[in-house]
């Protein structure tokens, strides 16, 4: 096959995971998910850090919505377009260590359906982009193996600072990077000053996340350290490594675990060095942490199941025995059980069909930060109950007598449901909604004083701490939201018993 005719083949099959999206796009029933409003009322607020995240993803949903606009369709276009592209790079890299068209075609199957995968390019965050650079540096890593020159070493570190300027777990895969270069043949290049100097190129890119924090108070090894202490507390080590299955699913998992088997024991060792070193490298660091998400090495995978399909590939064309069960069993087998989770991780059924199939097919997971569960996942339960809330917010505050001449102050309790009332809410001319979680509390209250307080959330007890004969005017609720983004009250009260500068000060809440 030419190199041209090679690169459709590839292209075909990397357009069918964008091809999916499209359609959960156009014909699913979801709205945002709670990210996506925080991202984009984080698009009014642009700087160059925020408490749970570096800026780029901002940066680049501001471009977007900028163009196009802030529909559901518009921003989640952007993670199906990315999600080809991880595809396309991944078969480049088993075509580059060797691979035929089978070994391609695995790679692409196995990614396309991996769970996690899926999932992550479903919906606008920072994931989707994470997953196009992981694909990209482990290319050029294997690259600079082969052929290590000055300027690829400079490539390599703009990329990776851009990288985490983006999410800084990219981080781990410059570890990885370091480690890969000392097991290798070439790690003489260490006594040399380029890695050095790719290193120092991706710190300056990434410096002004740093100089954020600084100016900041470290806020994000704040959020950080209170998300481990606190959400996610409860995840073992056991649990996850045990979860891994479910995220990549068995099938797909074995594809990987063939790349380790080939870079420990067959000739592939020199080509697949990168992709297993810097996999391996993320699976210590995960390890050490006892409290690590499984889906954090997730990007560490789509270059390990390249290294896996070549592998496979050759034991098929080697070992008669094989052939059949390696070229028609297996991916079959990947194909339908991708199919069968699909509706789990990619909303392209309407709601009511997908709960019907997570019924059926027992794929309702558990949440992984320890919430109670409606019918549906913390996932597609997270892209509910926004409108609704909106509009039960529209009816308190239009209640209001002389509404339009007074100053109102909507308070919620987390980034959603503020995020809601923000984005959604502007149709509706709703007052700004402020709420003391993560990014939000920096920036604050626009002013020293308002004549009408509205707060979500809260218990009676909680509200009379802070203000002066509250009101319940309304309880908000959703069907299909998580279940303490349910059952709200809404509350009216017109004086509070401190200033709400002073109780600003002490409600911080990173997590």
């Amino acid at each position: 096959m030419k190199q041209l005719q090679k690169n459709y083949f590839i292209l075909g099959l990397a357009s069918v995971t964008f091809l999916i999206h499209l359609y959960g796009i156009l014909f699913g029933g979801f709205s945002y998910f709670r990210d996506e409003l925080y991202y984009l009322e984080s698009t009014r607020h642009l700087d160059f850090g925020y408490v749970d995240h570096p800026p780029l993803s901002i940066w680049l949903l501001w471009l977007i919505t900028s163009i196009f606009g802030d529909s559901v369709a518009v921003i989640r276009i952007v993670p199906a377009l990315l999600s080809s592209v991880v595809v396309f790079i991944s078969c480049k890299t088993a075509e580059k260590m060797g691979g035929g068209s089978f070994a391609v075609f695995l790679t692409a199957l196995s990614i396309t359906f991996m769970p996690i995968f899926m999932g992550m390019n479903t919906v606008y965050s920072m994931n989707f982009i994470d997953y196009f650079f992981w694909a990209i540096l482990i290319y050029l890593a294997i690259d600079l193996i082969e052929d290590p020159q000055k300027k690829k070493f400079i490539i390599w570190g703009i990329i990776a600072g851009f990288g985490m300027l983006n999410k800084i777990s990219i981080s781990w895969s410059i570890i990885g990077f370091f480690v890969t270069l000392l097991l290798s043949d070439k790690r003489d290049l260490l006594k040399t000053p380029f890695p050095w100097l790719s290193g120092i190129i991706a710190t300056i890119i990434f410096s002004p996340y740093i100089v954020w924090n600084i100016f900041n108070d470290f806020a994000h090894l704040e959020f950080m350290r209170n998300a481990v202490e606190g959400k996610y507390s409860e995840i073992t080590r056991v649990q996850f490594l045990t979860d891994q299955l479910m995220l990549v699913s068995p099938l797909i998992l074995a594809v990987a675990l063939s790349g380790l088997w080939a870079a420990a024991f067959t000739h592939l060792r020199k080509q697949s060095l990168a992709p297993v070193a810097i996999w391996a490298t993320v699976l210590v660091i995960l390890l050490i942490n006892p409290h690590s998400k499984a889906e954090y090495i997730g990007a560490a995978y789509p270059a390990l199941l390249a290294v896996g399909a070549v592998f496979l590939e050759n034991r098929m064309i080697l070992n008669p025995w094989a052939f059949y069960p390696i070229k028609f069993v297996l991916p079959s087998l990947i194909f339908i059980v991708g199919l069968v989770v699909m509706p789990a991780v990619i909303p392209v059924l309407t709601v009511d069909e997908t709960i019907q199939q997570l019924q059926d097919s027992g794929l309702t997971p558990p949440s992984n930060e320890g919430h109670r569960l409606s019918q549906l996942h913390q996932f597609y339960a997270d892209m509910h109950g926004w409108e609704e809330l909106v509009e039960s917010v529209k009816k308190v505050v239009d209640a209001i007598p002389g509404k339009d001449s007074l100053s109102i102050l909507i308070v919620a309790n987390n980034y959603g449901e503020a995020s809601a009332i923000n984005v959604i809410g502007r149709k509706y001319n709703l007052p700004w909604c402020a709420t003391e979680h993560n990014s939000y509390w920096l920036w604050g209250i626009p002013k020293d004083n308002y004549d009408v307080y509205i707060s979500i959330g809260d218990s009676e007890e909680d509200v009379k701490t802070y203000a002066i004969d509250p009101q319940l005017k309304g309880i908000h609720t959703a069907r299909y939201a998580m279940p303490y983004e349910n059952n709200l009250n809404i509350w009216v009260a017109y004086k509070l018993k401190y200033p709400i500068k002073e109780l600003w000060k002490n409600a911080k809440h990173y997590e």
